[in-house]
């Protein structure tokens, strides 16, 4: 009785490793490629890769984007003072500046109004102030917004702050989720003395 239940473990032991070497499959193709989970996956949870990361189609980001570092966006189409532009419905495109007006005669310093200084843009003199008041930072009426820039502060876990530009010559500052520093802004404004 007792040889026939060892032999009966036996076939049971050699029966069960005979199945699990039949379904057990080698990988199809060599590490990587074959046989492994996809190194980003479909969870909730943060994932973080270093080295460049490649999008062969659309990327799509259905929330919000945050960027540490600069932007490039080239589809052959960029150039030297082009800007990007979007339409109504977020599609961006390469749109090249217009033309600054070619002054007939040179400002003077006495030509500028109060709290305005002389100051060139691609070599054209105009009348300009800064105007820096915080979170959002407007010209004076009838003037014209030059250029806009981020004024705000990185909390300890930074760089989630920017700015918006407010029409017809300003601009608000934002601070996003977890910055904990402050948002600001300040714009360039071009006096209306400066037009002939």
């Amino acid at each position: 009785m007792r040889k026939n239940i060892t032999i009966i473990l036996i076939l049971t032991f050699v029966c069960v490793g005979a199945l699990n070497l039949y379904a057990w499959k080698s990988p199809t193709k060599a590490p990587p490629a074959g046989g492994i989970d996809a190194p980003v996956t479909v969870l909730a949870t943060d994932q973080i890769k270093s080295g460049n990361v490649g999008v062969n189609g659309v990327l799509g980001v259905f929330g919000n984007a945050l960027f540490g570092g600069g932007v490039r966006i080239a589809d052959g189409t960029q150039n030297q003072f082009y800007a990007f532009v979007s339409d109504s419905a977020g599609n961006g495109s390469w749109t090249k500046l217009p033309a600054r007006p070619i002054l007939i005669r040179k400002l003077t310093l006495s030509e500028c109004p109060p709290g305005s200084a002389k100051m060139t843009d691609r070599g054209l003199p105009y009348c300009g102030y800064w105007v820096n008041t915080g979170v959002s930072s407007y010209c004076k009426p009838g003037d014209t917004r030059i250029q806009a820039v981020d004024t705000g502060t990185s909390g300890h876990k930074g760089g989630n702050h920017g700015i918006n530009l407010a029409e017809p010559n300003g601009c608000i500052g934002w601070e996003g989720d977890g910055n904990f520093g402050s948002a600001g802004c300040a714009v360039l404004c071009k006096a209306k003395s400066s037009y002939n």
